[in-house]
């Protein structure tokens, strides 16, 4: 929604090892997990790459070699020169990309960029994944990279451990992967307060409201076609489940606040509050879950 400005061109999650862009991009880091932690004692390997996407470079090379038919061929020739183009008249990039949450600060500080960050309530994030059989082990990517384990997550390990070795079911994985994550956000919010941290339910109930003051804070025109798109996005009248791709969908943004409240059960919904607390409370109390 962001990108509806003409004054930015979107950027989809290049630091996913996933993601075909990240694997194309001018000498694209090889990111050997997903939530990489980069900091000042390992970014000699990725800064230039990263510098080159925060650019804007896109090797036609790289993305050619990794598509897969010919509307991937396409595509990366558009990418190739939709980016050129931005490049050349100087647009900003925006970089939507949750993977990179763990080194949203190291990129803050090396490179001065704008960081907004999305914090979802812990049910309804369960309640997505769960929808979408996500099945995320969060030890997988946090235990092996030792200078995240010593700077952000280490009290965590046990248990980590824990549910690594024991019978936990996509409720618990997926409830201790929401924690870790907003462990590290409450700690940017302490570190960074020029940062924008916004709920994704505050975004749902007002979103003209919301983008409105967002735009003007980071410099943006709110203009009338922003507001109207963003109203097609986002209007009551849309249908509850919404149309479209699960990334770029239009439905009622305010009917998603809820979902979480009718499809888990009650005893989940008490086993993710248990499992999210003390963290939870930084951003959520006791009406949120009721």
């Amino acid at each position: 929604m962001l990108a509806l400005s003409p004054a930015l061109y979107y950027i989809h999650e290049p630091f996913n090892p996933h993601a075909h862009i990240s694997k194309a991009i001018c000498k694209a880091a090889p990111f050997p997990f997903r939530n990489m932690y980069i900091t000042e004692e390992n970014e000699q390997q990725y800064y230039r790459a990263i510098k080159e996407i925060l650019e804007g470079h896109y090797s036609l090379v790289r993305g050619l070699a990794q598509a897969r038919s010919y509307r991937e061929l396409r595509n990366a020739v558009g990418l190739w020169r939709k980016m050129g183009n931005y490049r050349e008249r100087g647009i900003t990039p925006l970089i939507k990309d949750p993977t990179a949450l763990m080194s949203a600060g190291w990129l803050a500080r090396r490179f001065d960029i704008q960081v907004v960050v999305v914090l979802r309530h812990p049910a309804a994030f369960v309640n997505s994944m769960k929808n979408r059989n996500w099945p995320f082990y969060p030890s997988r990517w946090a235990l092996p990279q030792s200078l995240l384990m010593r700077d952000c997550l280490g009290h965590f390990e046990k248990e980590m451990i824990e549910l690594e070795q024991g019978q936990a079911d996509i409720v618990d994985r997926t409830a201790l992967l929401w924690k870790l994550f907003h462990h590290v956000i409450a700690e940017y919010k302490k570190a960074y307060p020029g940062w924008v941290f916004l709920r994704h339910e505050d975004i749902a109930t007002n979103p003209l409201a919301t983008f409105g003051s967002l735009y003007d804070r980071l410099g943006l025109v709110f203009s009338d076609d922003v507001r109207q798109s963003l109203s097609d996005f986002s209007k009551e009248t849309n249908p509850a489940e919404g149309t479209g791709s699960v990334h770029f969908i239009q439905r009622n943004s305010s009917a998603t606040v809820s979902d979480w409240k009718r499809s888990l059960t009650p005893s989940d919904i008490a086993r993710i509050r248990e499992r999210v607390e003390p963290v939870a409370s930084n951003f959520y109390d006791d009406s949120d879950w009721s």
